[in-house]
């Protein structure tokens, strides 16, 4: 446990705490949904990584529902939301550098994976895991593909 002087001298409040304690789940999240080398998968093979994280997230649901807001809000959905941006804006410039409009394709990514999951873990849409996994891997691969320039403009 977290003694009382140590919890007043490194967290503001029981959420931050909270936040501190699940951040290993978002950097998963994060890892889960670049965890492929070369190309990614096509669209009916999501990264199998992201279904065991949803199998774990679902089994805790409790507990990032608190952290995580319907939409994507609160202090995990922040979170998620920030850590994924700019690991898929990395990612982008990494691979495509000269491709305009990076800033927005990683905002759309991020914001479709923490709203979807903070939905999908309030009841707001049901699906088992895997069923998740492979629908936001699918809306995913479709953001990149309506993203990319097809006649040169942005």
């Amino acid at each position: 446990g977290v003694g009382r002087a140590t919890f007043y001298l490194h967290y503001d409040d029981l959420h931050a705490l909270a936040v501190d304690a699940c951040a290993e789940i978002v950097t998963r999240a994060v890892d889960a949904l670049h965890a492929w080398d070369g190309a990614p998968p096509g669209p009916d093979a999501p990264p199998a990584p992201l279904g065991a994280l949803l199998v774990e997230i679902e089994a805790r649901a409790p507990v990032y529902r608190s952290l995580l807001r319907e939409g994507g809000g609160g202090p995990l959905g922040e979170l998620l939301h920030a850590e994924l941006r700019q690991r898929s804006l990395d990612e982008l410039r990494a691979r495509r550098p000269a491709d305009p409009g990076q800033d927005l394709t990683a905002s759309a990514v991020a914001a479709l994976f923490t709203g979807v999951l903070a939905d999908w873990l309030h009841g707001r849409t049901s699906a088992t895991p895997a069923l998740l996994a492979a629908r936001i891997w699918r809306m995913l691969l479709a953001v990149h593909a309506t993203a990319r320039p097809t006649d040169g403009t942005p």
